[in-house]
């Protein structure tokens, strides 16, 4: 009997786990219009996090309390966004020019034959 209770008191704890969060979806974009591939969507004050898929589109499980997403990509702007009642938050992002002419790239890492 004892582990039947017991059994019975995590089926209701992990219940309410799950019915305690809410998953927000929507569509990240850039000035144009196109999907932005990549683009990071985090709970603020969270390590949760998802990348857009190709056609910018996410889906993130936001845990009760929380209220704002962070919306980032290389070469934009990051935005915050309260969230509202609403389950669904699109987004259009604007570029950051002052941030790509921070952006370096470099080749290391790269091995090569002697032969070549």
């Amino acid at each position: 009997m004892k582990r039947l209770s017991l059994l019975l008191a995590m089926v209701v704890l992990f219940a309410g786990m799950a019915l305690a969060q809410r998953t927000v979806q929507g569509t990240v974009t850039d000035d144009t219009g196109e999907g932005l591939v990549g683009a990071t969507v985090m709970v603020e004050g969270t390590d949760i996090g998802v990348n857009t898929d190709i056609n910018g589109k996410y889906s993130i499980n936001v845990p009760e309390g929380s209220t704002t997403l962070v919306f980032s990509y290389i070469g934009y702007s990051d935005q915050s966004v309260a969230l509202g009642a609403s389950n669904i938050v699109n987004l259009t992002m604007s570029e950051d020019v002052e941030t790509l002419d921070d952006i370096v790239v470099t080749a290391l890492g790269i091995s090569r034959e002697e032969r070549s």
